[in-house]
């Protein structure tokens, strides 16, 4: 192992755990019996008769368990719906596993049990949410003329298109009756806690797990109307724009928006900031200098290729011995057109492998280049990502129809399993987004 990619090891393994429900309990969330203490935020505890917990999300489960250490005699029970293969042992709070990222019978199933948990709460209690990302797929009650075949073949269409989460999101949301603020028509009228850990660039509280909690400036939600002819639209052929066009937005209930602003508050514990910075303490004490560091990515893989050949033009130019290194934080999107087996890190490493190959790119340095989902789970793989490395690009300078195959069949899981490129975390029972980072280094 180079010392470049020792470099990279030593970063991604102390920074992920700065960002588990572990780490954020214990550092920057205070809970003791009567008190819970966020930053500004405090909440006498003996002011209520009982303490709820449900949640959902990829994080939501090992949140259950760090809340337990705290509460154990306060809580009188909860339900926590998390990703297969995410859960966490607990003792008072159930956690059962869904599907993700398309949602499952079990979705379905075991979002209903959380919602008659909720009828059992009374204005004197205390419902805490554990709400990560994740949970859109997670957490789910449909209107009754809605078939859950139906918004699978949604969700499938769109995690597949060139659009943000922002814009997924607001399609789910116009099919649900619990996203959009629309939950605390059911934690009403007990206090609301919401602690959520962001997957989403910017934080929109709006977008992360589709905003079950959180009610907009306007006091808006959105629905669907004419039932019929979008259902007709998405058994035809599933296209964005007539969807788009039956949207509508309603207003809520006013005792919901004075219960909002009285009794619920979401509190974000941890994002996406939070591992680029500690990403960039470990850099620097590494002994690298910060070319560039940006907050909030949201672009397509295209553009974010694009820019780390810049990064590693600007590199490139400089006549000194150096080390240095770019972060990016945030989140990628592309449309999927093959069906090959990876993720959008995956598939942006191969991108900017293939920029660097097809127009013959040469850089007089030692680098490395990876992009990583927090989970641990670039896409439906057990792989978090992956990375290249000066010597790999050189090794396939030949290779150009090679790994432009690959490319096009969306195949960059196996193209990269072959050179033994896949970044490997396992689950990390968290989930702030992805992290993309380049190490530079002349000698």
């Amino acid at each position: 192992m180079s010392s470049i990619t020792k470099d990279f090891s030593r970063i991604i393994t102390t920074s992920l755990k700065t960002i588990t429900p572990e780490f954020i309990f214990k550092n920057k969330v205070r809970i003791s019996n009567s008190k819970i203490e966020s930053g500004s935020f405090a909440l006498n505890l003996n002011q209520y008769e009982k303490v709820y917990v449900i949640g959902f999300g990829k994080a939501s489960s090992a949140m259950a368990t760090e809340l337990e250490k705290y509460l154990i005699d306060r809580i009188e029970s909860g339900i926590v719906i998390t990703k297969y293969g995410f859960k966490t042992p607990t003792r008072k709070i159930k956690i059962y596993e869904a599907g993700h990222p398309i949602p499952d019978e079990n979705s379905i199933k075991y979002s209903q049990e959380i919602i008659k948990l909720l009828e059992k709460t009374t204005s004197n209690d205390l419902v805490i949410c554990l709400i990560s990302g994740g949970g859109s797929a997670l957490f789910e009650m449909l209107e009754p003329q809605w078939e859950l075949t139906t918004l699978q073949s949604l969700n499938e269409y769109l995690i597949k298109q060139n659009i943000s989460i922002y814009e997924i999101n607001r399609f789910r949301k116009a099919f649900s009756k619990v996203k959009d603020g629309k939950l605390l028509k059911y934690i009403f009228p007990s206090t609301c806690i919401s602690f959520i850990l962001s997957d989403v660039p910017g934080n929109d509280l709006s977008v992360i797990a589709s905003g079950p909690t959180f009610i907009n400036k306007q006091h808006t939600y959105t629905e669907i109307k004419n039932i019929n002819e979008v259902k007709e639209i998405l058994s035809k052929n599933i296209s964005s724009p007539p969807i788009e066009e039956q949207i509508v937005e309603k207003k809520y209930e006013e005792y919901i928006v004075d219960y909002y602003r009285n009794r619920v508050h979401n509190l974000i514990i941890a994002s996406n900031e939070d591992i680029v910075n500690s990403s960039r303490d470990v850099i620097t004490n590494l002994g690298y200098e910060i070319q560039n560091i940006e907050y909030n990515l949201l672009s397509s893989t295209e553009e974010v290729c694009k820019k780390v050949v810049d990064e590693l033009s600007e590199f490139e130019i400089q006549d000194r011995k150096s080390k240095k290194a770019f972060i990016f934080g945030g989140e990628t999107f592309l449309k999927v057109t093959g069906n090959g087996k990876g993720g959008r890190n995956s598939h942006l490493i191969l991108q900017i492998l293939n920029e660097i190959i097809s127009k013959k790119l040469i850089f007089n340095f030692q680098y490395l280049i990876a992009s990583l989902a927090t989970d641990g789970n670039d896409g439906p793989t057990d792989a978090a990502g992956a990375f290249i490395t000066d010597e790999l690009v050189e090794k396939l300078r030949n290779e150009e129809a090679t790994i432009n195959s690959f490319l096009k069949k969306f195949d960059s899981y196996n193209f990269f399993n072959q050179h033994n490129c896949l970044i490997r975390t396992g689950v990390t029972y968290t989930n702030v987004a992805d992290l993309i980072i380049g190490l530079f280094q002349k000698q």
